[in-house]
């Protein structure tokens, strides 16, 4: 048994090398393998791969982007050579780069391969890139990489919209002249060719079908002595899939580098070090690898737009605040509001109350006022009738007695007058009596009978607080007062001085109250105008005379306010201010010394 199995395995063995060593060696492309096979450096290429495979035969394939995609997928490609796209479009299946190609006007393998936009030269409506906006353009295929998507991108750069940009895209094909027929037809606005296709055919003596074009958005490059509308990208690269042994990688990448050498002027396989730019285009265009940008997660899309909704948070949030605030203002001034009408309304009938009593003690003092005059002036005479009287009668009655004449009806007439007299003098005491009037005197702290008068005066006559500075003690005095008569005497003091203040430069009136040898002092003075001591001469004269009431307002005579301060056993007086104006001086006994006498 042993006999015939290592018989039969050497057969085995070699029956299955022959069906690999059978096998084709797959090379799967698009610009390569199509339009540029044929070409010298395509030929020596395919030449030197062959010599590293054999004895596998080599078997190219020509296909679209999808097509690419697909065989790359499905592990049909042995071998791919295609451009930089393609590679970085692939590189999640396992595809790498081995070497990428240069030419001779594009030295640089990192930048090759780029794009051309061309209009006709007499077309003088386009003339830079933001002119095509609207217009159709004119390529080879959807979604080439050489072609559509590099204009695109450099539309990006610029800030358009790609997407929106070309009114219509129309798709030529990789055939040169239909492209060039459209443009000249008219059928579209601009083309879009590969970058270097005109210098190439001016370097082989060949026409150059673009003379009568022009190029639009055009760029000089330091890796290239080629005018491109684009930036330049990698050139074709030479890309392994994972499934290829790395024997044949080995051998792939000696030949080439021993090809190199025989390749035409400029042609060679090199090393590439940057494709950056294409994974730019796609991340932008959000295509091929980054085609999932068009579909985000939930925790995408929040860090894309988590600032906006921080943003939007914190406007919500404030307008909540905000809400609320207005809410509590509103409240707020509508109860202050309201405590202001309440505040209008009680003032209003403390300013009616005052003005009652206020009336009443005026009918009274003037009653009372009246009442003196007339007993004043009537008590003299009625005095001096009595004693004419009682003088004629014992003149009569001695005058009798000594002539013995009859005077008896002289007597009882006389005796009439001196009865009439002596009624009329009674009369006249009642008078003086009513007229002196009886107040109720109660315990009162002065402090706030001073500071009700002030919340008056400032009600009354709806002054601002600020031309009041008054100074009351921290200590209660108390006196023994009637606090309405001695209201209405401050309130009488504090319009006076009001008036006079307004005659100045500047409306400001002062008030003290102090303690001074068990009595309070109650000091008012202002800014009014300075007086001479004429002037306080005469005001205090006029305070000796009887009392009278001032013409027009609410205010009483300084003699009133005298007899006020006179029925609490105080004293009123006069002096010239600090300021030069009239001050006046009031002091009342504290109720200790009242109830002492």
């Amino acid at each position: 048994m042993k006999k015939i199995i290592n018989g039969f395995l050497p057969v085995f063995l070699i029956f299955a090398c022959q069906n690999v060593l059978a096998e084709p060696f797959k090379i799967y492309g698009a610009d390569f393998t199509g339009d540029e096979k044929g070409s010298e450096f395509c030929e020596k290429t395919i030449v030197a791969i062959q010599k590293a495979v054999y004895p596998r035969e080599v078997s190219t394939y020509s296909t679209d982007w999808r097509g690419l995609d697909h065989a790359i997928s499905h592990k049909e490609a042995d071998l791919v050579i295609a451009g930089a796209a393609a590679y970085r479009r692939n590189i999640h299946s396992g595809l790498r780069d081995l070497l990428t190609s240069t030419a001779p006007l594009s030295p640089d393998p990192d930048h090759v391969m780029g794009s051309v936009i061309y209009v006709l030269a007499q077309d003088d409506r386009i003339f830079s890139l933001k002119d095509l906006k609207g217009k159709i353009l004119g390529t080879n295929k959807q979604g080439a990489y050489r072609g559509e998507l590099t204009v695109l991108k450099e539309l990006h750069d610029q800030g358009y919209d790609p997407y929106n940009f070309f009114s219509k895209t129309l798709y030529l094909g990789d055939d040169v002249k239909a492209r060039l027929k459209a443009l000249e037809e008219g059928r579209v606005d601009a083309i879009v060719l590969n970058a270097c296709f005109a210098e190439n055919k001016r370097a082989k003596g060949e026409p150059d079908p673009t003379q009568h074009l022009r190029v639009i958005n055009e760029k000089r490059n330091p890796y290239s002595a080629c005018v491109t509308s684009t930036p330049l990208y990698p050139g074709f690269s030479i890309l392994i899939p994972p499934h290829l042994d790395v024997t044949t990688v080995n051998k792939i990448y000696t030949e080439l580098e021993k090809a190199n050498k025989t390749m035409p002027k400029g042609y060679e396989w090199k090393i590439a070090s940057d494709f950056t730019l294409i994974d730019n285009l796609y991340r932008d265009l959000k295509i091929g690898p980054f085609a999932h940008l068009n579909s985000q997660t939930m925790q995408e899309f929040f860090e894309k737009y988590k600032n906006y909704f921080f943003i939007g948070l914190l406007a919500a949030l404030f307008y909540i605040y905000h809400s609320i605030r207005i809410t509590f203002l509103v409240r707020r001034r509508t109860q202050q509001l309201q405590n202001s009408f309440d505040r209008e309304r009680q003032l209003k009938d403390r300013i009616q109350t005052i003005d009652g009593k206020y009336q009443a003690f005026r009918s009274k003092q003037e009653v009372s006022q009246l009442c003196s005059a007339v007993a004043h002036d009537m008590s003299q005479p009625l005095s001096s009738i009595l004693l004419f009287a009682d003088t004629l009668k014992q003149m009569l009655s001695k005058k009798e007695k000594d002539l013995s004449v009859d005077f008896s009806k002289e007597l009882a007439a006389v005796s009439k007058i001196g009865v009439r007299a002596e009624k009329l003098n009674s009369i006249v005491q009642l008078v003086r009596e009513f007229a002196k009037g009886e107040a109720v005197l109660e315990h009162k702290s002065l402090n706030k009978v001073i500071g009700s008068t002030i919340a008056d005066f400032f009600a009354l006559y709806s002054l601002d607080q600020t031309i009041l500075t008054y100074q009351l003690p921290k200590k209660d005095l108390e006196v023994y007062c009637s606090s309405d008569q001695l209201e209405l005497a401050v309130m009488n003091l504090l319009k006076n001085s009001f008036r006079a203040a307004q005659s100045g430069l500047t409306t400001h009136i002062f008030l003290t109250l102090e303690e001074k040898d068990n009595r309070g002092l109650l000091k008012i003075w202002d800014t009014g105008p300075k007086i001479s001591e004429e002037t306080l001469e005469a005001i205090r004269e006029k305070t000796r005379c009887r009392t009278t009431i001032q013409k027009g307002g609410l205010g009483l005579g300084l003699g009133i306010v005298k007899s006020i301060v006179s029925l609490h056993s105080g004293t009123i007086s006069f002096e010239v201010s600090p300021l030069g104006a009239l001050a006046v001086v009031v002091e009342l006994p504290s109720s200790k010394v009242n109830g002492d006498e």
